[in-house]
């Protein structure tokens, strides 16, 4: 290569997923973008609104842009039953070579509209081409420009043009001017006539061969539901730079507004945004470019290099949508949920026993707890007070201050004061717990958890709710342990993804009265100490660990939450002891999956957690934190060996790491009882800083003790 090279960089490991945000964002519409490996050219279904591009390698992040605004550009300006219909205008016999002359001057009308409508993609669409000219896309090496006709020049001129001299003659310059100025669909195929009509006498006189091919032509045209368009690997127009030549600088300014105007008239679908209303569709007529006296030979050299820059060893790209969730059906009202529990106790000498003891630990709890919370809700709203001071300026109003009028001598500030207080964010919080068997173990520890972050959260008046996530069936009529009631709590279709059924136990709320929250948090005390067979009925047991589905789920539940509360900031923590036990990513062992939701697909690299939390994301705006309970002595694999690490958590109990899809990731010993004795003694005035020492001496081989709590006030103390 030469002085291009810096242009034509190879990005083996382009990002599938950032060109389907351009190919949308070109396109003012939410397209669902797919990779087919399979696919042998870049289509258009206009039917289904679908953009399917190959899977190339070797491609440059510049070639790889200029391809998707060609596919989306013929998709916004190319009507698709005109498109048909003039492939046989004339005649079937030359309808291939027709079809190559169309195709050329088209390209050049849509890409000069795209470039206008989105100029940024002006210098991806320069660098694309002189990259391919330099690797002699076109067939350059093997000819002279003399043997082109002028049908393959007008190719050249209106995709290399700015990079290599095209020659034309004094008379065939006017086809330059008329191609670069053509605005309609019916232009085109004008200006595609005449040139037909032009190279005429040097093309052979049609056979039976010919005819034969057209009849093909026109045969796989009316397979499906429409036109196919030529790939976009062969199709894009003009050139771009400040060397672009005169006459496509000056078409690109005239066509900008007519290509807008059409977007105006129609925002909410592409549909109007063509001559007739559609664009082009995913079915490629067959090309027969170079036949006949040579025409097209440009476009059969350009198809063929893009084709060996097909990945042919790339695995089957599957994708699989996420289903809507019934959520009336998911999620078990709170007061069913206590209403169950306590019904079953009530039943049972043993567990009304164990029940009434139960009481006292926890009254026994909240007075231990006490004090930790009530500093705890102390400093916080003394930095929350400090924030609001520093968010709080004085302006003046302009209006005299008929008091300070006597001092006009030693003060020239006269006028009223106005303090202004830069609104503060509203937090708040929603909390997933893993209600799964290997949970058992460790359930009282981490009960004491919630229950010690539903006191400070109803302390400082922060909204918050509390779900179990469990794979127990919670049908009345349903005798079974494990139930997985899916087609009850999913809308699926023939493309979702493979969902189970699950329900989500919404365990504490600070909507909740008084009342009501002493009967929730006396039933979780109550599980956390008597783990005995039959202390619980048979909806409270723990099943497997449904994450993924939760993490669907939660993206219905976040935005209502949020709406409810009229929060700026919401903050949701997963909270478990293992990863999902069911795979949700599609393809997961035939080839590389894509999860979707509506039209924005996420790659997925494992069973699928990943891929849904930046969904989930993306969805509320909600901080995704995870909170990894640890029943080893061993950190896990996904924390890495680093010795400094190990020694960390050896020492404090917990620590805070990454692991994707996750704003924020903690491990934390799971055998953590909740310890408050050394905030005893302390004064109610003591210094935010004592108090944090406190903390931190009282954590010196437990700190994870509390560690949903100092997380949960450093969260909204940002």
């Amino acid at each position: 290569m030469n002085n291009t090279t810096r242009n034509s960089v190879q990005t083996p490991n382009i990002s599938r997923t950032s060109k389907d945000v351009l190919a949308r964002l070109l396109a003012s519409e939410n397209l669902i973008v797919e990779h087919s490996s399979d696919a042998a050219t870049a289509s258009f279904d206009t039917n289904a609104r679908i953009l399917t591009l190959p899977v190339w390698q070797d491609m440059s992040n510049s070639l790889y842009d200029m391809l998707v605004g060609h596919e989306v550009a013929h998709a916004l300006w190319t009507p698709s039953d005109e498109w048909r219909d003039s492939m046989y205008l004339k005649g079937e016999a030359h309808a291939p070579i027709f079809k190559q002359i169309v195709n050329i001057v088209e390209d050049a009308r849509i890409e000069r509209m795209i470039k206008a409508k989105f100029p940024g993609l002006r210098r991806d669409f320069f660098a694309a081409y002189s990259d391919l000219a330099d690797r002699d896309f076109f067939g350059l090496n093997d000819t002279t420009m003399d043997d082109l006709t002028i049908v393959d020049r007008l190719n050249l001129e209106f995709k290399i043009g700015s990079h290599t001299p095209i020659p034309f003659a004094a008379d065939e310059r006017v086809w330059i001017d008329r191609v670069a100025t053509t605005k309609t669909f019916a232009d085109v195929v004008a200006v595609s006539s005449d040139l037909f009509d032009l190279i005429a006498p040097e093309l052979d006189s049609p056979e039976d061969s010919p005819e034969d091919s057209a009849d093909q032509d026109q045969e796989q045209d009316e397979d499906g539901d429409g036109v196919g368009m030529p790939a976009p690997s062969n199709e894009s127009g003009g050139d771009d730079s400040d060397e672009d030549t005169e006459a496509d600088g000056e078409s690109g300014e005239s066509d900008a507004p007519e290509g807008d105007q059409q977007d105006d008239n129609n925002t909410t679908s592409m549909h109007d945004d063509t001559d007739d209303g559609e664009s082009a569709d995913s079915r490629e007529i067959p090309s027969q470019a170079g036949s006949n006296g040579g025409v097209g030979s440009t476009m059969q050299s350009f198809e063929e290099a893009v084709n060996e820059l097909r990945d042919m060893d790339a695995k089957e790209q599957v994708y699989a949508d996420v289903p809507a969730a019934n959520m009336d059906h998911i999620v078990i009202d709170s007061r069913k949920v206590h209403t169950t529990l306590f019904d079953h106790v009530k039943q049972s000498d043993r567990c009304r026993k164990s029940y009434n003891e139960a009481v006292r630990g926890l009254a026994q709890f909240e007075n231990e707890s006490k004090k930790t919370v009530n500093m705890m809700a102390q400093q916080f709203m003394r930095r929350q007070a400090a924030d609001e001071q520093q968010r709080t300026s004085i302006s003046q109003t302009g209006v005299l201050d008929t008091n300070k009028m006597i001092n006009y001598k030693w003060s020239e500030d006269l006028f009223l004061r106005h303090e202004e207080i830069a609104d503060g964010k509203n937090h708040g919080f929603v909390l997933f717990l893993d209600w799964s068997a290997s949970m058992s173990n460790i359930i009282n520890e981490t009960i004491q958890q919630l229950l010690q972050f539903a006191m400070f959260c109803r302390k400082v008046n922060v909204p918050f709710e509390v779900y179990a996530f469990t794979s127990q069936s919670w049908n009345d009529d349903d005798d079974l342990q494990y139930h997985d009631d899916a087609q009850s709590c999913w809308q699926q279709t023939d493309t979702s993804a493979r969902v189970h059924g699950f329900h989500l136990m919404h365990l504490l709320s600070s909507t909740m009265n008084n009342r009501q929250m002493k009967t929730a948090m006396t039933n979780l005390f109550y599980v956390g100490t008597d783990r005995a067979y039959g202390g619980v009925p048979r909806q409270w047991h723990m099943g497997s660990t449904p994450l993924n589905e939760t993490i669907v789920a939660a993206m219905d539940i976040i935005p209502a939450f949020r709406a409810a509360n009229d929060l700026q900031i919401v903050n949701t923590i997963f909270l478990t002891d293992g990863d999902a036990s069911s795979n949700i990513a599609p393809g997961h062992y035939r080839g590389k999956g894509y999860l979707r939701k509506g039209t924005k697909s996420y790659s997925c690299d494992d069973g699928g957690t990943a891929a849904v939390l930046e969904m989930f994301k993306d969805t509320t705006g909600s901080k995704a934190i995870g909170i990894y309970l640890n029943d080893s002595k061993r950190l896990p694999y996904f924390c890495g060996l680093d010795d400094d690490l190990k020694q960390e958590y050896k020492k404090q109990g917990w620590i805070a790491t990454s692991r994707d899809g996750y704003t924020e990731y903690f491990v934390m010993k799971a055998q953590t009882k909740v310890e408050n004795d050394a905030l005893q003694g302390l004064d109610k005035d003591v210094s935010y800083t004592r108090l944090k020492n406190a903390f931190m001496k009282a954590s010196s081989g437990r700190v994870a003790s509390r560690v949903v709590l100092n997380r949960v006030v450093d969260l909204m103390a940002v």
